[in-house]
């Protein structure tokens, strides 16, 4: 089963057991994100801002320090980037073509938006193709290093 299906149903099944399976207005329960004042249990937001919120201001943060966490672009090699790439499938630079394209494979078919359930939440979704993309990247840049 698809690690997004089944976080979603452990999602669903907490916020029923909690008593948050439907927001209402009065409900004192719920609480709103900061930014995009959308509803939500009070253990989703963190610091009042919602899981979406977070990630696109982490993205922000990202582009506008380059994309590294500040530090210049000369002192990371291509080799950092390669070993993330690995690390991102879950691979050894000594796993095979054939091993690393069927993990690819398995990653991707999980979380493609094709897979995810319709009922699921916008920051899934949202959490499901960013993750997407980085594995994309990933597998890409790996494949570049081993022909090239």
């Amino acid at each position: 089963m698809a690690f997004w299906v089944t976080y979603a149903k452990k999602f669903i099944a907490k916020a029923i057991a909690g008593g948050f399976a439907r927001p209402s207005e009065e409900s004192r329960r719920w609480e709103q994100c900061r930014v995009c004042g959308r509803s939500y249990p009070p253990e989703i937001l963190e610091d009042g801002f919602c899981v979406s919120c977070r990630i696109a201001y982490e993205e922000r943060e990202s582009e506008r320090t380059g994309g590294n966490g500040g530090r210049s672009s000369q002192s990371s090699g291509p080799k950092d980037g390669l070993a993330e790439a690995y690390k991102t499938l879950g691979c050894k630079a000594s796993d095979s073509d054939a091993h690393i394209k069927r993990t690819y494979r398995t990653i991707i078919k999980e979380c493609h938006v094709d897979s995810l359930p319709k009922d699921l939440p916008d920051y899934l979704r949202d959490a499901a193709n960013r993750r997407f993309r980085e594995v994309h990247e990933s597998y890409e840049t790996i494949m570049k290093s081993r022909k090239g």
